[in-house]
């Protein structure tokens, strides 16, 4: 292992971060999460893969759990929370065993794409026959250390004042990813370049001074603009959906200027996704105005669109040329995007891998076995059909609306954070559903559903009066609600 200092650093200053604010190293590992470009270390034995700091977190977190006196006790009320603890037990063991098998059994019985790297670390995509490597092990790695962190998320919610760090943990993480990213725009727009440069440590192709049409690729501290713009667009969700149940007047403030954000990192990927999700968003506003239930964040939201519309055609007016460079971004990232050379290939990376979940009867060929470019097929040809089967089961829950009952003073904080875990949950799933090449849904999707499920689970002792309570729910109310309410 090539520790690297600045990585190191850049971890200490998060945990300092994180003890000022009583994180428990949920605020570290959240925040950790916009440094997509800094790793700790690099590992040659597992062909130079440079984890990133927030599993240094992740694995901190993990250890301490399994540590702690209560382990078991904690465990087990994990456990009886919520049957979905279940489900992501045996998708983590089945994507284990399957990493070490899978890849063995069907060795040589069917064609995969792999990356394969050159003596000066350059490389690319080739097709080989399946055989078991270095990428099994790192990316089942990843995979297993995800889903850990729905037990050690919902370990720190379900203690007294659990759901105030993860309410903290969630605008640390807002904050950081809108300050990263108008960091890096300010530094390219005022000539000094890329201001993140000294702690991109990660192993990575750095596309991070790239233009489109003249634009400069906004990519905060991601390796580039389309891993930024793919954790920039979940964030505005979340912005916007707390917002949209407390109408707190800063969280719409931060979901414009991440919105801003997501439309000037010229990433077709985001463009594609924020349409899917504005799309979504105005089939609801649809059903409330046919149901005769119109709130007043659609009529904010209305009234927003259509000052920045008037503002966008009367500038046009003013001067047609004025988003020429735009409309020909728009033509290079979306419009062409689907005849370029590159979408052709990952669109036969796609179909390779649903071949081979074909030629390996279903069971997958095994995690990090194959190289994808949309999270379903990766969750399909990585871990065949038991494991695409049980992940769905997962995923279905954030289709289901959180809210169970009227909206009160009293629940109102919690009712708006769960809406905005789930929505940016959702958000996070659009985005790896059109580019990821990884069965891994990522942390934020861990986080968000441990996090509903602790909220639903003090949203349903709320709901039961006082007297009808048992003594020990009464006990277990006073710690998650009051930390909730603060």
């Amino acid at each position: 292992m090539q520790p690297s200092i600045i990585g190191l650093a850049v971890a200490m200053t998060l945990v300092v971060l994180d003890r000022a604010l009583d994180g428990r190293l949920l605020v570290g590992l959240l925040v950790s999460l916009t440094f997509g470009a800094t790793a700790f270390a690099a590992l040659p034995a597992l062909g130079g893969s440079s984890p990133l700091i927030y599993t240094l977190f992740a694995l901190a977190m993990a250890i301490k759990l399994a540590a702690s006196r209560s382990f078991f006790s904690t465990m087990v009320r994990i456990f009886k929370l919520h049957p979905i603890a279940w489900c992501i037990l045996l998708m983590t063991i089945y994507g284990l065993v399957g990493a070490v098998i899978l890849p063995r059994l069907f060795q040589g019985v069917t064609i995969v794409y792999v990356v394969e790297r050159g003596a000066s670390g350059t490389g690319g995509v080739v097709p080989v026959r399946l055989s078991p490597s270095t990428f099994n092990v790192s990316q089942a790695g990843y995979f297993a250390l995800a889903a850990a962190c729905y037990f050690t998320v919902l370990g720190v919610a379900i203690e007294n004042g659990g759901l105030k760090r993860i309410k903290v943990a969630a605008f640390a993480w807002v904050v950081f990813v809108a300050a990263t990213g108008y960091i890096d725009l300010l530094g390219k727009f005022a000539g000094l370049g890329d201001l993140f440069e000294p702690i991109r440590t990660a192993n990575y192709t750095m596309m991070t001074g790239e233009q489109i049409a003249g634009f400069a690729r906004i990519s905060g501290a991601f390796p580039e603009a389309s891993a930024f713009a793919s954790v920039s667009l979940p964030a505005c969700a979340f912005a916007f959906s707390y917002w949209w149940v407390c109408k707190h007047p800063a969280m719409l403030l931060l979901g414009v200027l991440l919105l801003l954000l997501v439309l000037l990192s010229t990433s077709s990927t985001s463009y594609v996704a924020l349409v899917i999700c504005v799309a979504a968003l105005c089939l609801g506003s649809i059903k409330r105005l046919l149901l005769g239930r119109v709130a007043t964040a659609d009529l904010i939201l209305v009234g927003l669109g259509a000052c920045s519309l008037s503002l966008l055609l009367g500038a046009y007016l003013a001067d047609e040329t004025l988003f020429s460079p735009f409309f020909r971004m728009i033509e290079i990232m979306v419009l062409n995007k689907s005849t370029s050379s590159s979408a052709l290939e990952r669109g036969a990376w796609n179909v390779q891998a649903l071949q081979a979940f074909l030629d390996t009867l279903g069971l997958g060929v095994g995690i990090g076995s194959t190289r994808t470019s949309s999270w379903i097929v990766a969750v399909i040809s990585h871990l065949g059909f038991l494991g695409a089967a049980t992940m769905f089961a997962i995923t279905s829950m954030l289709l289901r609306n959180v809210r169970r009952g009227p909206v009160t003073r009293e629940n109102r904080s919690m009712v708006a954070l769960a809406t905005g875990c789930r929505a940016s949950a959702l958000a996070g799933l659009v985005s790896t559903a059109l580019v990821s090449d990884s069965a891994d849904p990522g942390i934020m999707f861990y986080f968000a559903i441990a996090a509903i499920v602790a909220i639903t689970r003090e949203l349903e002792k709320m709901t039961i009066a006082p007297q009808d309570r048992k003594p020990q729910d009464r006990s277990m109310a006073q710690g998650p609600a009051a930390g909730a309410s603060a």
